[in-house]
């Protein structure tokens, strides 16, 4: 969901794994290719050659991640008025991987008239995430710079400034600006962090052109949210654009699950909103990056009949997902019970497996169950043309709620082979 960088992947500079920086009385000796720390600051200062000074970038990175942070960033930062735009990109990605010790010379980088150099400067603050909080007031201006209201204001100052407006949308028309979005996805990595700063972004939101508008809301995907992060995804949630509801109920699946107004409130998008929004309810909710809390979420969307019907092969992922809650799923019990308690012909016996599997997961909290587990017999088994293949993973799930859940790693051999 979150936009691409401009900056291709094949350019991001290569990072060691974090070691202990050595003592500060040591740390004059430290080598990068030969050279000490001094050498390669020369080197980018004097040398005009572009590869040389993406290869001294390089070396003074290294050294910023081994105890020079705030004289490697203060280096590497001279880089970003050079002509040649490689060079400067590769530089806010070092700063970027510097992390606060560069936000003054990246929030610096922001008031460049050159929109590639603001746009690099903005996915660093974006990659430094929370520590660069204080660049919020100026992204919010850099993504605000295409924002047709905002072109309005300046233009009611005087007529200068209106012609000058009139100029600025011919050139750049709004919401095509790569650095805009650029600003607004860094908003949303960084996060809120007092109400002013939450009144201009919900303003920005509010007058900023679409491209503009979706990245701000897609920066949020992905974080843990805070509170005042969650009440602008809300806002957001509630807009009449459908991609956007979509984009932020997926943020605030992901980032706060826990939350008893973020769950009721998307339970009542997945039950009453458009098949895009739950379709990324649901994605955000079964996707690769594990979380808890989510159950009750998961519940209502086994419970939606829209997504049973039109997502089948998304019920047995979202059970499976129930069951990696374990004892947290609890709630989910009464719904398990009514899918096993089904006729599994017709293709659902994938969907009453995965059932029984979760409640085993669930363990003793899901003793409820256990009678609709018991008639799991091989008899039932066998008049619906299933061999013992259910009746086996009843079997184990009963085990696991009765002995409070010690045979699971056994049992989780056993299906293995």
């Amino acid at each position: 969901m979150t936009p691409q960088s401009s900056i291709a992947a094949e350019d991001a500079l290569p990072t060691a794994a974090p070691e202990a920086a050595p003592p500060l009385d040591e740390r004059h000796k430290l080598r990068y290719g030969g050279k000490n720390f001094e050498q390669w600051s020369e080197q980018l200062r004097y040398d005009l050659e572009p590869q040389t000074e993406m290869a001294a970038i390089q070396a003074l990175t290294a050294f910023g991640e081994n105890g020079f942070a705030e004289e490697a960033a203060a280096e590497i930062a001279q880089a970003l008025v050079r002509h040649n735009p490689q060079v400067v990109q590769t530089a806010c990605l070092a700063l970027g991987s510097l992390g606060k010790p560069a936000v003054p010379s990246l929030i610096a980088a922001l008031e460049s008239t050159n929109a590639d150099v603001r746009t690099a400067a903005a996915n660093a603050l974006g990659q430094i995430g929370h520590d660069a909080s204080p660049a919020l007031p100026a992204l919010v201006e850099v993504a605000r710079h295409q924002s047709p209201a905002a072109q309005r204001r300046a233009a009611n100052r005087n007529a200068m400034l209106q012609a000058q407006a009139r100029a600025r949308a011919k050139r750049a028309p709004a919401g095509n600006n790569a650095s805009d979005q650029a600003a607004a996805n860094a908003l949303g990595h960084i996060g809120i962090d007092d109400d002013e700063c939450l009144r201009e972004i919900i303003e920005l939101f509010e007058d900023a052109a679409p491209a503009v508008r979706s990245a701000l809301v897609s920066g949020f995907y992905g974080n843990r949210l805070k509170r005042r992060d969650i009440h602008f995804l809300m806002a957001a949630a509630d807009d009449e654009n459908e991609s956007l509801r979509a984009q932020a109920a997926a943020a605030l699946v992901y980032g706060a699950p826990e939350d008893d107004n973020v769950r009721y409130f998307i339970e009542q998008m997945i039950h009453n909103d458009t098949n895009q929004v739950r379709d990324q309810i649901v994605n955000a909710l079964v996707g690769t990056q594990p979380f808890t809390g989510a159950a009750p979420l998961l519940v209502a969307c086994l419970r939606s009949k829209d997504i049973q019907t039109r997502l089948p092969k998304h019920v047995p992922v979202i059970i499976q997902a129930i069951g990696r809650e374990g004892p947290a799923a609890a709630v989910a019990v009464d719904a398990l019970v009514e899918l096993i308690d089904v006729d599994p012909m017709e293709g659902r016996a994938e969907n009453v497996a995965a059932a029984i599997d979760a409640l085993g997961n669930i363990g003793p909290a899901a003793h409820k169950a256990a009678a609709a587990l018991t008639a799991w017999s091989d008899a039932k088994d066998r008049q619906f043309g299933n061999g013992d293949r259910l009746s086996r993973h009843a079997e184990r799930a009963l085990r696991r709620i009765t002995d409070g859940g010690a045979s699971k790693r056994q049992d989780r051999k056993n299906l293995e082979q």
